[in-house]
């Protein structure tokens, strides 16, 4: 709800980030969508929150790196993973190169 304090601990980090929620949404009418101002730092510090039935997604920019958190809401498990060293362990391509066929005409498009 608008106003209510949120915190949350990043074992990599080994703190705790907290802030108010500035915002709240829903959608579909049953994923409940929170936008957090952390406490410190500029607007780029935020978390939004998105949780459904069976799961919520956490994503958490902060002045230590960008987290993404997915948690199971029936047994309270999750998963942190930090963006900033995952991407750094990439090889810096992320595509796919389409082969070089031509698409085959359509049939005109008919009401």
């Amino acid at each position: 709800m608008e106003g209510d304090p949120v915190e949350i601990y990043i074992p990599q980090t080994a703190r705790s980030y907290s802030g108010m929620v500035v915002s709240e949404t829903r959608h579909f009418g049953k994923v409940r969508v929170l936008e957090v101002d952390l406490d410190y730092g500029d607007e780029s510090n935020n978390m939004t929150i998105t949780s459904g039935e069976r799961q919520t997604f956490i994503a958490l920019n902060t002045p230590d790196g960008i987290f993404n958190i997915r948690v199971d809401n029936q047994s309270g498990n999750g998963t942190v993973v930090n963006e900033m060293e995952y991407r750094s362990r990439q090889s810096g391509v992320d595509s796919i190169p389409a082969p070089n066929t031509p698409v085959p005409e359509q049939p005109p498009f008919v009401q």
